[in-house]
């Protein structure tokens, strides 16, 4: 009886804890963990751009405008460049060491105004009358930087990266009197730069005379000197029209070569995020496309508007420019060139013949 008892006991025992624990409220699920704080964005950079050039709407200074402002939009702002115009930080002749330093961070360098420290950069100064074409001349940088690391490491080696590559316009000749045949140079004074020019001008029995731009007008109206090599585009920007009436297509080509856009390196390595970067580089690919259609169409639109001046377009003879650019003296300016290249252990000959190969 009493084993009966206590087995009802203990039934209505754990009868009841079931019910009770039926009945108890669930357990609280554990509080989620707190959500981690977002990434705050990275702080915007403004680089200081330096430009040799004032800004007067050519293809030249459109070619930084679109770059930085291109750079700016991809960047969702994050990438600025304030640019510094008319060396108003750095002149022409201090930008490449003025990058290296980080006076400037970033800026167009004109490397063929420093052949010590960029001679590949110069093959155009000391070889004319290959193409005036600014579509071919890109292509030539294009193949040269990818066949001749030697290139891009003349200016690297100087702290500072090669985003870009641009073209400039073609020179010809702006003169008093028409030049359709080299005996129409004979006797001429012809205003001309650089180390070469001078050379070609005596061969073909012209005087050379140095005259700096702002000069150039009032030499021309005064007698100082006959024509004078140029742009078709500085002819329209600096009203040669009025001194000068004759624009002689003579086919010398890109002289001044192509400026680059650089970026200091520690500020490329150091404050640049990858995808920055590579949006950077892909901008630079783009401007100098960009540029080359762009100087074509100005080029186009300049001699427009110099006849429109009364100037006149004189067609060079094509016979007189294949015999012009075989005379001994312009012949011995490229020999010296690569001889002076090759005396620094660089390959000038085959860089000189990957130039020749772009020959209109």
């Amino acid at each position: 009886m009493k084993r009966k008892a206590l087995l009802i006991c203990l039934v209505v025992v754990l009868t009841a804890g079931l019910l009770l624990t039926a009945c108890a409220e669930p357990a609280p699920a554990p509080a989620p963990a707190p959500a981690p704080a977002p990434t705050p964005p990275p702080e915007p950079i403004t680089l200081k751009f330096t430009n040799h050039i004032p800004n007067v709407n050519t293809s030249h200074s459109l070619a930084a405008i679109w770059f930085a402002e291109e750079v700016e939009r991809r960047t969702d702002g994050r990438v600025k460049f304030e640019i510094y115009w008319g060396g108003s930080l750095l002149s022409i002749m201090e930008v490449l060491e003025g990058i290296e330093s980080g006076i400037a961070d970033a800026g167009e360098v004109a490397a063929s105004v420093t052949p010590d420290l960029a001679p590949l950069h110069t093959v155009c100064s000391s070889f004319p009358f290959v193409t005036s074409d600014p579509a071919k001349f890109m292509a030539f940088v294009r193949e040269a930087a990818q066949k001749f690391p030697e290139y891009r490491e003349e200016v690297e080696r100087s702290n500072q990266k090669v985003v870009a590559e641009i073209t400039l316009g073609p020179y010809d000749l702006a003169s008093k009197t028409p030049i359709r045949t080299l005996d129409d140079l004979k006797g001429k004074k012809i205003g001309a730069f650089g180390r070469d020019a001078p050379k070609w001008l005596a061969a073909a029995g012209a005087t050379a005379v140095s005259v700096g731009g702002p000069e150039v007008y009032e030499a021309l109206q005064k007698g100082v000197i006959d024509g004078r090599l140029f742009g078709v585009g500085d002819v329209a920007i600096n009203s040669i029209y009025d001194v000068a009436k004759y624009y002689n297509k003579v086919g010398f080509g890109m002289l001044a070569g192509g400026p680059l856009f650089t970026i200091n390196m520690d500020v490329w390595e150091n404050k640049l995020s990858k995808d920055e970067r590579e949006i950077i580089l892909q901008v630079g690919i783009e401007v100098g496309d960009r540029t080359a259609r762009l100087v074509a169409e100005e080029v186009a639109s300049s001699e427009q508007f110099i006849q429109e001046k009364g100037m006149q377009i004189i067609e060079f003879s094509k016979e007189d420019r294949e015999k012009w650019a075989n005379l001994p003296a312009v012949l011995e300016t490229g020999e010296e060139w690569i001889k002076g290249l090759e005396e620094k252990g660089l390959p000038g000959r085959e860089f000189a013949q990957l130039w020749l190969k772009y020959r209109d």
